[in-house]
Protein backbone atom coordinates (compact mmCIF):
# COMPACT_ATOMS: atom_id res chain seq x y z
CA UNK A 1 0.00 0.00 0.00
CA UNK A 2 1.30 3.35 -1.16
CA UNK A 3 1.77 6.33 1.60
CA UNK A 4 -1.39 7.98 -0.30
CA UNK A 5 -3.62 5.63 -0.06
CA UNK A 6 -3.04 4.96 3.97
CA UNK A 7 -3.76 8.49 5.02
CA UNK A 8 -7.93 8.57 6.18
CA UNK A 9 -10.79 10.61 4.11
CA UNK A 10 -10.85 11.40 0.18
CA UNK A 11 -7.34 9.80 -1.45
CA UNK A 12 -5.41 12.69 -2.83
CA UNK A 13 -5.98 14.85 0.31
CA UNK A 14 -2.96 16.36 1.71
CA UNK A 15 -1.27 15.95 4.65
CA UNK A 16 -2.14 18.05 7.88
CA UNK A 17 0.97 20.13 9.30
CA UNK A 18 3.59 18.84 10.95
CA UNK A 19 3.24 19.35 15.21
CA UNK A 20 6.47 21.63 15.35
CA UNK A 21 7.42 22.91 18.80
CA UNK A 22 8.25 26.80 19.14
CA UNK A 23 11.39 26.89 17.94
CA UNK A 24 13.45 27.56 14.77
CA UNK A 25 11.55 26.83 11.48
CA UNK A 26 12.67 24.52 8.79
CA UNK A 27 12.00 25.53 5.05
CA UNK A 28 14.44 25.54 1.83
CA UNK A 29 14.42 27.36 -1.23
CA UNK A 30 14.47 25.01 -4.70
CA UNK A 31 17.72 23.83 -5.06
CA UNK A 32 18.78 24.18 -1.36
CA UNK A 33 19.33 21.54 1.17
CA UNK A 34 16.30 21.27 3.67
CA UNK A 35 17.80 22.72 6.94
CA UNK A 36 17.07 24.71 9.55
CA UNK A 37 17.08 28.88 9.28
CA UNK A 38 17.58 31.07 12.26
CA UNK A 39 18.07 34.44 12.68
CA UNK A 40 20.44 36.32 14.37
CA UNK A 41 21.93 40.07 13.87
CA UNK A 42 19.67 40.35 11.24
CA UNK A 43 20.75 38.09 9.20
CA UNK A 44 19.71 34.62 8.18
CA UNK A 45 21.93 30.98 8.93
CA UNK A 46 21.15 27.37 7.90
CA UNK A 47 22.38 25.04 10.45
CA UNK A 48 21.62 21.30 10.24
CA UNK A 49 24.79 19.89 8.37
CA UNK A 50 27.66 17.93 9.77
CA UNK A 51 30.58 17.22 8.19
CA UNK A 52 29.07 19.63 5.19
CA UNK A 53 25.71 16.99 4.88
CA UNK A 54 22.62 17.75 6.50
CA UNK A 55 21.37 15.22 8.92
CA UNK A 56 18.64 14.36 10.55
CA UNK A 57 17.85 12.16 13.71
CA UNK A 58 14.17 10.79 14.15
CA UNK A 59 13.59 9.36 17.70
CA UNK A 60 10.68 7.25 19.05
CA UNK A 61 9.35 8.24 22.07
CA UNK A 62 8.44 5.50 24.69
CA UNK A 63 10.66 3.50 25.63
CA UNK A 64 13.71 5.48 23.81
CA UNK A 65 13.75 8.34 24.64
CA UNK A 66 11.72 8.03 27.66
CA UNK A 67 11.80 5.54 30.27
CA UNK A 68 9.11 3.17 31.35
CA UNK A 69 9.69 1.90 35.04
CA UNK A 70 6.90 4.06 36.45
CA UNK A 71 4.56 2.47 34.40
CA UNK A 72 6.27 -1.54 35.55
CA UNK A 73 6.16 0.18 39.22
CA UNK A 74 2.03 1.49 38.88
CA UNK A 75 1.58 -2.28 37.39
CA UNK A 76 3.82 -4.22 40.39
CA UNK A 77 1.50 -2.01 42.65
CA UNK A 78 -1.55 -3.50 41.65
CA UNK A 79 -0.03 -6.41 42.30
CA UNK A 80 1.13 -7.74 39.08
CA UNK A 81 3.96 -9.31 38.32
CA UNK A 82 7.18 -6.93 36.97
CA UNK A 83 6.68 -8.71 33.33
CA UNK A 84 3.22 -7.26 33.06
CA UNK A 85 4.75 -4.71 31.30
CA UNK A 86 5.91 -6.06 28.66
CA UNK A 87 2.63 -8.56 28.50
CA UNK A 88 0.93 -5.61 28.56
CA UNK A 89 2.69 -4.00 25.56
CA UNK A 90 3.05 -6.34 23.50
CA UNK A 91 -0.60 -6.66 23.74
CA UNK A 92 -0.92 -3.05 22.48
CA UNK A 93 1.13 -4.00 19.65
CA UNK A 94 -1.11 -6.90 18.74
CA UNK A 95 -3.95 -4.86 19.10
CA UNK A 96 -1.80 -1.72 16.61
CA UNK A 97 -0.93 -4.32 14.04
CA UNK A 98 -4.42 -5.95 13.73
CA UNK A 99 -6.44 -2.36 13.70
CA UNK A 100 -4.02 -1.40 11.10
CA UNK A 101 -4.36 -4.97 8.77
CA UNK A 102 -8.37 -4.64 9.05
CA UNK A 103 -8.17 -0.64 8.40
CA UNK A 104 -9.97 -0.32 11.97
CA UNK A 105 -7.58 2.17 13.39
CA UNK A 106 -8.35 3.53 16.84
CA UNK A 107 -5.72 6.08 18.54
CA UNK A 108 -3.12 4.60 20.80
CA UNK A 109 -4.52 5.49 24.16
CA UNK A 110 -7.82 3.51 23.51
CA UNK A 111 -5.81 0.41 22.52
CA UNK A 112 -3.58 1.08 25.42
CA UNK A 113 -6.65 0.88 28.01
CA UNK A 114 -8.44 -2.15 26.27
CA UNK A 115 -4.81 -3.79 26.63
CA UNK A 116 -4.56 -3.25 29.97
CA UNK A 117 -7.77 -4.19 30.73
CA UNK A 118 -7.06 -7.79 29.46
CA UNK A 119 -3.72 -8.00 30.86
CA UNK A 120 -4.97 -7.31 34.56
CA UNK A 121 -8.08 -9.57 34.20
CA UNK A 122 -5.68 -12.58 33.01
CA UNK A 123 -3.07 -12.30 35.93
CA UNK A 124 -6.61 -12.30 38.02
CA UNK A 125 -6.46 -8.99 39.22
CA UNK A 126 -9.69 -5.76 38.96
CA UNK A 127 -9.83 -5.06 35.14
CA UNK A 128 -10.77 -2.02 35.56
CA UNK A 129 -7.65 -0.33 37.35
CA UNK A 130 -6.22 2.68 35.73
CA UNK A 131 -3.38 3.45 37.48
CA UNK A 132 -0.78 2.37 34.48
CA UNK A 133 -2.68 4.44 32.06
CA UNK A 134 -1.87 8.09 34.17
CA UNK A 135 1.53 6.32 34.45
CA UNK A 136 2.12 6.99 30.63
CA UNK A 137 1.47 10.78 31.43
CA UNK A 138 4.17 10.72 33.76
CA UNK A 139 7.38 9.26 32.05
CA UNK A 140 10.60 10.45 33.01
CA UNK A 141 13.63 10.51 30.36
CA UNK A 142 16.56 8.23 30.25
CA UNK A 143 19.15 10.38 32.36
CA UNK A 144 21.35 10.57 28.96
CA UNK A 145 18.50 12.20 27.20
CA UNK A 146 19.01 15.46 27.36
CA UNK A 147 22.64 15.43 27.08
CA UNK A 148 22.69 13.09 24.23
CA UNK A 149 19.99 15.39 22.48
CA UNK A 150 21.95 18.40 23.26
CA UNK A 151 24.93 16.81 21.74
CA UNK A 152 23.17 16.43 18.57
CA UNK A 153 21.64 19.54 18.48
CA UNK A 154 25.26 21.47 19.18
CA UNK A 155 26.61 19.15 16.23
CA UNK A 156 23.71 20.69 13.98
CA UNK A 157 21.84 17.94 13.63
CA UNK A 158 17.96 18.16 13.48
CA UNK A 159 16.33 16.33 15.79
CA UNK A 160 12.51 15.20 15.35
CA UNK A 161 10.64 12.30 16.86
CA UNK A 162 8.04 9.96 15.78
CA UNK A 163 5.78 8.28 17.94
CA UNK A 164 2.38 5.83 18.04
CA UNK A 165 0.96 7.82 20.13
CA UNK A 166 -0.65 11.51 20.04
CA UNK A 167 0.99 14.63 18.94
CA UNK A 168 -0.30 16.32 22.33
CA UNK A 169 0.60 13.90 24.82
CA UNK A 170 3.89 13.33 23.25
CA UNK A 171 4.86 17.49 23.36
CA UNK A 172 3.74 17.17 27.00
CA UNK A 173 5.67 14.53 27.95
CA UNK A 174 8.82 16.12 25.55
CA UNK A 175 7.92 19.43 28.20
CA UNK A 176 7.69 17.58 31.41
CA UNK A 177 11.18 15.93 31.02
CA UNK A 178 12.92 19.18 29.33
CA UNK A 179 13.14 18.42 26.07
CA UNK A 180 10.96 20.08 24.11
CA UNK A 181 13.71 22.52 23.04
CA UNK A 182 15.65 20.24 22.18
CA UNK A 183 13.04 17.81 19.88
CA UNK A 184 12.19 20.24 16.51
CA UNK A 185 8.84 18.45 15.48
CA UNK A 186 6.47 15.37 16.52
CA UNK A 187 5.46 13.30 13.79
CA UNK A 188 2.32 10.89 14.71
CA UNK A 189 0.24 7.50 13.47
CA UNK A 190 -2.40 9.31 14.37
CA UNK A 191 -1.79 11.50 11.02
CA UNK A 192 -1.81 8.45 8.66
CA UNK A 193 -4.02 6.16 10.72
CA UNK A 194 -1.34 3.45 10.82
CA UNK A 195 0.89 2.43 13.19
CA UNK A 196 4.16 1.53 13.22
CA UNK A 197 6.15 -0.41 11.90
CA UNK A 198 3.83 0.07 9.07
CA UNK A 199 5.50 1.86 6.02
CA UNK A 200 3.29 4.91 6.24
CA UNK A 201 4.17 6.53 9.42
CA UNK A 202 8.19 5.98 8.34
CA UNK A 203 7.50 7.55 5.30
CA UNK A 204 5.83 10.49 6.41
CA UNK A 205 8.58 11.40 8.38
CA UNK A 206 11.02 10.45 5.76
CA UNK A 207 8.90 13.49 3.07
CA UNK A 208 9.21 15.74 5.86
CA UNK A 209 12.83 15.56 6.70
CA UNK A 210 14.08 13.83 3.40
CA UNK A 211 17.11 11.52 3.44
CA UNK A 212 19.88 10.56 4.35
CA UNK A 213 18.21 10.76 8.22
CA UNK A 214 18.86 8.26 11.29
CA UNK A 215 15.91 6.50 13.10
CA UNK A 216 16.89 5.70 16.49
CA UNK A 217 14.79 3.04 18.58
CA UNK A 218 15.10 0.69 21.33
CA UNK A 219 12.14 -1.87 19.82
CA UNK A 220 13.55 -4.32 17.14
CA UNK A 221 10.53 -4.17 15.35
CA UNK A 222 10.66 -0.05 14.97
CA UNK A 223 14.07 -0.21 14.24
CA UNK A 224 13.05 -3.11 11.38
CA UNK A 225 10.11 -0.94 10.23
CA UNK A 226 12.47 2.15 10.05
CA UNK A 227 14.97 0.46 8.02
CA UNK A 228 12.73 -1.08 5.55
CA UNK A 229 11.34 2.11 4.66
CA UNK A 230 15.03 3.82 3.88
CA UNK A 231 15.95 5.37 6.97
CA UNK A 232 19.85 4.59 8.58
CA UNK A 233 18.60 2.89 12.00
CA UNK A 234 20.35 2.56 15.67
CA UNK A 235 18.73 0.49 18.20
CA UNK A 236 19.55 0.97 21.86
CA UNK A 237 19.54 -2.63 23.06
CA UNK A 238 19.48 -1.60 26.68
CA UNK A 239 15.83 -3.53 27.10
CA UNK A 240 16.01 -6.40 24.77
CA UNK A 241 19.52 -7.13 25.02
CA UNK A 242 19.86 -9.47 21.67
CA UNK A 243 18.73 -8.51 18.76
CA UNK A 244 15.26 -10.25 18.71
CA UNK A 245 14.78 -10.88 14.96
CA UNK A 246 16.62 -13.28 12.19
CA UNK A 247 17.32 -10.23 9.97
CA UNK A 248 20.83 -8.29 9.51
CA UNK A 249 21.81 -6.84 12.56
CA UNK A 250 21.65 -2.77 12.71
CA UNK A 251 23.80 -0.52 14.52
CA UNK A 252 23.76 -1.38 17.85
CA UNK A 253 24.04 1.25 21.17
CA UNK A 254 23.91 0.68 24.41
CA UNK A 255 22.15 4.07 25.43
CA UNK A 256 20.95 7.22 24.21
CA UNK A 257 24.80 8.88 24.59
CA UNK A 258 26.25 5.92 22.85
CA UNK A 259 23.48 6.69 20.10
CA UNK A 260 24.24 10.13 19.18
CA UNK A 261 28.25 9.23 19.11
CA UNK A 262 27.47 6.62 16.65
CA UNK A 263 25.78 9.07 14.77
CA UNK A 264 28.17 11.46 14.76
CA UNK A 265 31.21 9.24 14.13
CA UNK A 266 29.23 8.26 11.02
CA UNK A 267 28.77 11.86 9.98
CA UNK A 268 32.16 13.24 10.79
CA UNK A 269 33.65 9.99 8.43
Amino acid sequence: MHLAEAISGPVGRGFGEPHRLPRSYPTHRPGETPGIRTRSGGQEHVVGAVGGKERVVVFDVMGTLFDLERVRRSLVDLGAPPAALEAWFQRILHEAATVTIVDGYRPFKELAASALKTTLAQLGLAAGRTEPLGALAELDPYPDAADALRQLREAGVRIMALTNGSADSTEKLLERGGLSELVEEITSCDEVRRFKPHPAPYELAIQRVGLPATFVAAHGWDVVGARAAGFDTVWIDREEHEWPFPLDLPRRAGDLADAARLILAAAAG
